[in-house]
């Protein structure tokens, strides 16, 4: 798959940073360690749209998916290529 690159990065920011959040006490370290998770989750989520859109899914799908809705989703993900990858030749449904 494309992006098992992208997952194994992610998995081992997460397990680094998981580490560092069982062993430190420093609520510093605890903070870096969670936005370099946060970061990585939303980049992850980012190219995961990307993939959904090359894979034909419409806009209302990915936004159910998120848990939020289609205009919400579009403004959120709008910048990340997601719209260069496919862009419809005819009016979309829910798209």
């Amino acid at each position: 798959c494309i992006t098992d690159p992208v997952i194994a990065l992610f998995n081992q920011a997460a397990a680094e940073a998981s580490y560092l959040l069982r062993v430190t006490s420093e609520p510093l370290v605890a903070i870096r360690a969670l936005t370099t998770i946060e970061v990585e989750a939303k980049r992850v989520l980012a190219e995961m749209v990307v993939e959904a859109r090359k894979a034909d899914h419409t806009w209302a799908q990915i936004a159910e998916a998120l848990g939020v809705s289609r205009q919400a989703a579009q403004a959120r993900f709008r910048g990340e290529d997601a719209d260069a990858v496919r862009t419809p030749t005819r009016s979309e449904p829910g798209g």
